[in-house]
């Protein structure tokens, strides 16, 4: 029996205007009523979800929010920490030369905060990066983290994020896209289901009581983790290839499609 729903939201909960629509909305709040516990999974920082999890009344003393990509899990209501997981100075120096070598700006991200570096001009990272995260622009040689860093991203086209992608696999950390557009690197052995496995052995149940929902590289292995995996139609190749099932897309509300299905609620 399912207990334990966790979904992406980029591309898989959300629709393209980066909301979320009333169906799902409604769906999701239903389902949480009934005693399932929904979890947002995201590559986004803490201020990415704040407002999605107010929406969805997931307040309740076991609420859980899974950020970065996995590197930090928090209490909903508490904000109490169960898990972290930050990047080293040695990891940062050596991406900040990686970035030099490369002539590409480089975003550090904390949990509220992204310091993107402006030694080869501004990224395009503020043009999709999730409402309410400040921004403070630096050069390389100026950055000096004074909260941890747990992500690190590289904004620009899908072609040269492809080249960075090949070539950054010699550091020392995990390598993944939440978009063609975006390369983001964690921790090594960081990932989502790393945050959802924290959670659901914090609220008692296992992998096979586990439903999970994405549709890009940063979601492979939290769809390989649970007991019922889905992707949604616009996912990546690879993507649907490890998910159990595949739904309708995010312009259509896939998710709350399936939902609706599987536990037989009415909208």
């Amino acid at each position: 029996m399912i207990h334990v729903i966790a979904s992406d939201l980029d591309h898989t909960l959300l629709r393209e205007n980066h909301a979320l629509s009333k169906e799902t909305a409604k769906v999701l709040s239903h389902l949480h009523d009934q005693g399932l516990k929904v979890i947002l999974a995201s590559g986004r920082p803490v201020p990415g979800l704040t407002d999605l999890n107010a929406q969805l009344g997931l307040m309740q003393p076991e609420d859980y929010s899974i950020y970065l990509n996995g590197a930090l899990v928090l209490n909903n209501r508490t904000g109490y920490e169960i898990y972290s997981r930050t990047l080293t100075a040695e990891t940062l120096e050596a991406v900040g030369q990686f970035a030099q070598q490369e002539a590409i700006p480089v975003e550090y991200i904390s949990a509220d905060t992204v310091y993107s570096t402006t030694d080869f001009g501004r990224s395009s990272y503020s043009t999709f990066a999730p409402k309410g995260m400040k921004f403070s622009y630096v050069k390389q040689a100026e950055f000096f983290p004074r909260k941890p860093i747990y992500k690190i991203g590289f904004a620009n086209e899908p072609l040269r994020i492809d080249a960075l992608q090949a070539t950054i696999k010699m550091l020392n950390v995990s390598v993944t896209r939440s978009r063609r557009e975006f390369l983001e690197l964690m921790p090594l052995g960081v990932n989502k289901a790393v945050g959802l496995e924290k959670v659901v052995h914090q609220l008692g149940y296992n992998a096979q009581q586990v439903m999970a929902f994405g549709d890009e590289e940063n979601d492979l292995e939290m769809l390989r983790y649970a007991g019922v995996s889905i992707a949604v139609a616009n996912a990546q190749t690879k993507v649907k290839a490890v998910a159990r099932y595949i739904t309708d897309t995010n312009e259509v509300d896939g998710v709350a499609q399936f939902l609706k299905s599987w536990f037989s609620t009415s909208s």
